[in-house]
């Protein structure tokens, strides 16, 4: 990237930590979510409040911007989004010599780990509730929260 200032979109920005993080690199940071309570925390956050971290509400598959950024980043973001629209997106937004960086959910961590994802997995489609009681699997329900 050279000498030429960063200027970094995170796609999926939530609660804005990953752009905080940055905040200490000169240059324009922007987030953009699908939800206008996470852009309204990020707006509203004295941490956030910084001339080069701007939170706006968007859509990765239809974001427009007259901003050329050098970095865009996509986190856990992509399996929740029409991946060839959201892919053609980014090659408008992101300069010819910028750096797309995203990642997905590692689904065999979320398999062992027992969190809220898991449990939906488990709940919806692995556990037949008619064979599991309190006495038969008690650890299992109670990490389930049942």
């Amino acid at each position: 990237m050279g000498n030429k200032p960063l200027s970094v979109l995170d796609v999926g920005c939530g609660s804005g930590d990953f752009l905080t993080s940055l905040s200490d690199i000169d240059g324009f940071k922007k987030g953009i979510d699908l939800s206008p309570e996470m852009i309204e925390s990020c707006n509203g956050s004295k941490a956030l409040t910084n001339s080069e971290i701007e939170f706006c509400v968007g859509n990765i598959e239809t974001f427009e911007d007259n901003k050329d950024f050098n970095v865009v980043t996509a986190l856990s973001v992509l399996p929740y989004c029409d991946f060839q629209l959201a892919v053609r997106s980014v090659e408008k937004l992101c300069s010819s010599a910028g750096l797309f960086i995203f990642s997905g959910p590692n689904i065999l961590f979320d398999l062992f780990t027992a969190n809220k994802f898991t449990q939906t997995i488990i709940i919806n489609e692995l556990v037949d509730f008619d064979l599991i009681s309190k006495e038969n699997h008690p650890i299992l329900l109670n990490e389930l929260s049942f």
